[in-house]
């Protein structure tokens, strides 16, 4: 089965010479030539959230509270009170007389030994008076009300030709020394051309197909093929579609989740332009840590299958196929490097 976007009835596309032909070979076969398109949606900004300071209420000043004044003890022959308070002492001007005077020298024992007598009583009983506690020094401190985590910008749709990688890396994935760019000059539109017996299991055979993205909402687009000097060892597609919000791409991603575990283990009729119907037995679906991937087995055709392999990071989906023999984890490991570029641009 191969993917060739926008191929017409008109313009068949010409094998390369001297290209030994690969039994079974009717797998998926991007031609750049003539690729189909569509028009994509319009983006919108997301406003970031808005983080509110507030800062604490402090109790005004540090220290405790003064204690309310006591009343001064009465004046004793020989004592002075402490100068914070005035002196006892009668209105000005008056005098008393001697014997007035041993009248309130006794009254003052009096009350001095009543005194002493009420604070014994208090301490036998185990009462104390009451007193009012100090209340602890503030802290000048600045105190952030917890908000949730910022969520990172929307990568732009110019930043998407930096989310594929390079001929050396893919090479590096595959095993493989040949591995070359394709001349693709519409890299930036969709594939069509591509049909199977379950409309529904559409995505789980290529990347970027357009019937598949239509209706979600997505923004642009970019592609790159890669493969061996004959296509018969190698066939690698990547694409990184670019959403207006994170949550748009989750919700394709999850959508795409779904569709891919009702075709497990189904048998897909396939047809293309220009090539031979061929059946593809699609393996068991997975989906450890939010990457999306299934092994595609073309029938009749000596072990040369395709993997698919789907995530998603912040706004872009990484969408990703590697078809050849030996099929293990190549379609998953290019998302994941993919996947890192987006963490980091």
């Amino acid at each position: 089965m191969s993917i060739r976007p926008g191929q017409t009835a008109d313009h068949p596309p010409t094998p390369p010479q001297g290209s030994p032909a690969r039994p079974g070979q009717h797998g998926w076969r991007p031609d750049p030539r003539t690729p189909g398109w569509a028009r994509p949606s319009a983006a919108w900004a997301a406003r970031p959230d808005e983080a509110t300071e507030v800062l604490p209420r402090r109790y005004p000043g540090s220290a405790a509270p003064p204690h309310p004044p006591t009343a001064p003890p009465p004046a004793i022959v020989g004592w002075r009170p402490a100068p914070a308070y005035p002196p006892m002492a009668g209105p000005r001007g008056a005098r008393l007389s001697p014997g007035a005077r041993v009248a309130a020298a006794a009254a003052a024992a009096v009350f001095v030994v009543g005194a002493g007598v009420l604070m014994a009583t208090t301490g036998r009983s185990g009462t104390a008076p009451p007193s009012v506690a100090s209340p602890r020094p503030s802290v000048s401190s600045t105190v952030r009300t917890p908000t949730a985590q910022t969520p990172p910008p929307t990568v732009p749709l110019s930043a998407l030709p930096g989310l594929l990688l390079d001929v050396g890396t893919i090479n590096g994935i595959e095993g493989a020394t040949d591995i070359a760019l394709e001349p693709d000059p519409d890299n930036s539109r969709t594939f069509i051309g591509v049909e199977n017996d379950r409309p529904d299991c559409g995505g789980i055979q290529a990347p970027a197909l357009d019937p598949v993205l239509q209706g979600s909402g997505w923004i642009g687009v970019r592609t790159q093929l890669l493969a061996d000097p004959n296509r018969n060892q190698h066939l690698i597609t990547n694409a990184v579609i670019d959403y207006p919000t994170a949550k748009a791409a989750n919700d394709f991603a999850a959508k795409e989740a779904q569709a891919w575990a009702m075709c497990s283990g189904a048998t897909l009729h396939t047809t293309s332009r220009h090539e031979p119907p061929s059946i593809w037995s699609v393996g068991p679906v997975t989906n450890r840590g939010g990457m999306l991937s299934v092994i595609n087995i073309e029938e009749g055709a000596r072990g040369w299958a395709c993997q698919r392999a789907l995530t998603v990071r912040n706004n872009i989906v990484i969408d990703t196929r590697s078809c050849g023999e030996n099929r293990a984890d190549q379609a998953t490991t290019t998302a994941a490097r993919m996947a890192e570029r987006v963490a980091t641009s």
